[in-house]
């Protein structure tokens, strides 16, 4: 969905263009939205002896910073509407 909303850029010039809303999208939150959706509890529960691997590597603590992705993204909205709120 990110893929087809207007933003407002630093000038706060509203961008409408899809080609430049995608670009901008891609190089900013697409990779941490990526990686928040990745159900990594179903992929670690299914694999047997693998966790105990992940426990060495402490790969745990991944799994936790990428849940934390939903947090800075939460984090992202509440920032832009202060910036919203100051131009009006």
């Amino acid at each position: 969905m990110n893929f087809h909303f207007a933003f407002y850029n630093s000038d706060f010039e509203l961008i409408d263009d899809k080609k430049r809303i995608g670009l901008s999208y891609l190089k900013g939150w697409f990779l941490v939205d990526l990686l928040a959706v990745i159900p990594l509890d179903k992929i670690f529960k299914g694999a047997g002896s693998f966790n105990k691997l992940t426990r060495i590597l402490r790969l745990p603590k991944l799994y936790k910073l990428i849940k934390m992705t939903r947090l800075v993204r939460m984090l992202k909205i509440v920032k832009e509407r202060n910036k919203l709120v100051k131009y009006l």
